[in-house]
């Protein structure tokens, strides 16, 4: 009778990431690529617009009568963009969860009926199955008293998904992923800040925008973390006829995506 032994949790991942590697390199190997390659493309890119909004920061928190905690917390969250901890924690991140994945070509045609050219889809990447959302998922729970059947978190580029995505044009699923990639959006545009923006968004105002008439006297900037992607989200069920809306009241929309697609976050 042969003795098998029980693998550990940590001896079984090594052994599939040893499989990954050998058996399908490609796929793991351009990943980590791209991922290590965008923390010098991030400098090159990004070190002029991120000095000026920390310059920006700073001399409106010198003028203000009072520097408050969210003024300090986003001064924080500059200096780790500067310093691109967010590129350097997603190139670790393809390291530990290497069978991520980036968006697929349907996922970016349909992406680009919303952002345009305003994200950098390339840079996406999409955690299934993710450690991190079910865990989220359980803190929603324990939190609300409410039951959720999934999860979705943005982590700077990475997008945690506590179940496989099955996006198809137009379906649900796609509508969701819209949502979340308006994170990836607000962390390319603004950085890491986006991160507890979106977190006191859901314990203060929520998801709630107030629908097409709120749009119509507020600009995209003035809206919560969350209320942009659900904004967003809306939009793109617009365009689908999913959502029957008005000609004065899709205009609104797309006034406000306008702004999103220039950059205004």
């Amino acid at each position: 009778m042969a003795n098998h032994k029980l693998r550990s949790p940590v001896s079984t991942w090594i052994g599939r990431f040893g499989q990954d590697c050998w058996f399908h390199p490609q796929g793991w190997l351009w990943g980590l690529g791209r991922s290590l390659l965008a923390v010098p493309q991030t400098v090159l890119r990004q070190t002029g617009p991120r000095i000026r909004g920390l310059g920006t920061h700073l001399t409106r928190g010198v003028r203000a009568p009072r520097r408050t905690r969210m003024w300090w917390l986003r001064l924080a969250c500059k200096f780790a963009d500067l310093f691109c901890l967010g590129e350097i924690l997603n190139a670790l991140g393809m390291f530990v969860k290497h069978n991520t994945r980036p968006l697929s070509f349907m996922e970016t045609v349909e992406a680009r009926r919303i952002f345009g050219d305003s994200l950098d889809y390339k840079r996406v990447r999409l955690d299934e199955w993710s450690l991190i959302a079910h865990i989220a998922n359980w803190v929603y729970q324990r939190r609300t008293g409410k039951r959720s059947g999934h999860m979705a978190v943005t982590i700077f580029n990475t997008i945690h998904c506590s179940r496989r995505i099955s996006a198809s044009a137009g379906n649900n699923d796609m509508a969701w992923l819209i949502h979340e990639l308006t994170h990836a959006a607000q962390y390319q545009h603004i950085g890491s800040q986006f991160l507890f923006e979106a977190l006191l968004a859901q314990r203060r105002e929520g998801y709630d925008y107030g629908g097409a008439e709120a749009l119509a006297a507020r600009d995209f900037p003035q809206f919560n973390r969350e209320q942009q992607g659900d904004i967003v989200m809306d939009y793109y069920n617009i365009l689908l006829g999913r959502k029957e809306t008005p000609g004065p009241q899709r205009q609104s929309y797309e006034r406000v995506i306008g702004q999103l697609r220039a950059g205004k976050i």
